[in-house]
């Protein structure tokens, strides 16, 4: 993932936006400007309610890539002790038993891999969300009061509170940021819920395979 930290990122090819504290001004190449009354508090409130509902669908996530790694071992090797009480029942050759628990243990090895890799995504896009979160909870507290110390005395009033140009500006990169760390956290929990879907389908197969070599058994 590209350090988003070094970044400021164009959110619409076609439009550039200039802050100050409660105005947004919209100019396009194909309409006049347009202002639009936009207080800095409620983007940071929906960026950090954005950051807590992504945070939770990574949470969920992992914890389905949990439920999936203790399914794998359990259905191999249920499947493997099946085959083996089948072989003792001469239902089945010693020989295909081995092929059957060699393939067993691959489809295995080959589906830990892949719920290791969608995990270790999961866990790269929470590290980023959380530090983000952290640095606008930081700026909503300094909106609000006195001014973080990262903020440097020079970007105060006289009342303690940031400077409000200063402080329009470092909301607005931020704000630009948060949209763009949301964007592509969203998109990888996309994926990773279509690769966990792809992935169960697998794992069902395999308790289909289960359930044929039970039912061979109960005959």
């Amino acid at each position: 993932m590209q350090r988003l930290s070094e970044q400021i990122v164009c959110l619409d090819w076609h439009k550039s936006c200039f802050r100050d504290r409660t105005t947004l001004v919209i100019a396009s190449d194909f309409c006049p400007p347009v202002h639009i009354t936009m207080p800095t508090t409620p983007v940071i409130e929906t960026h950090l309610s954005a950051f807590h509902e992504v945070l939770a669908e990574c949470t969920d996530l992992k914890s389905r890539v949990e439920t999936e790694r203790e399914a794998v071992p359990a259905i191999t090797a249920a499947i493997v002790q099946a085959s083996e009480t089948l072989a003792r029942r001469g239902y089945m050759t010693p020989q295909k038993v081995e092929g059957l628990t060699l393939s067993m243990e691959e489809n295995a090895l080959d589906l830990k891999a892949a719920l290791d890799e969608v995990d270790a995504s999961i866990q790269t896009a929470i590290g980023p969300v959380e530090k983000f979160a952290a640095a606008t909870e930081r700026m909503r507290m300094a909106q609000r009061g006195p001014h973080p110390d990262h903020l440097g005395p020079a970007a105060a009033d006289q009342s303690g509170r940031p400077e409000p140009r200063m402080f329009d500006s470092l909301a607005a990169q931020h704000s630009a940021l948060c949209e763009h760390l949301l964007e592509s956290v969203r998109e990888l929990a996309d994926k990773a819920t279509y690769r966990l879907d792809d992935l169960r389908e697998k794992i069902d197969r395999l308790q289909s395979s289960f359930g044929e070599i039970t039912a061979a058994m109960a005959s």
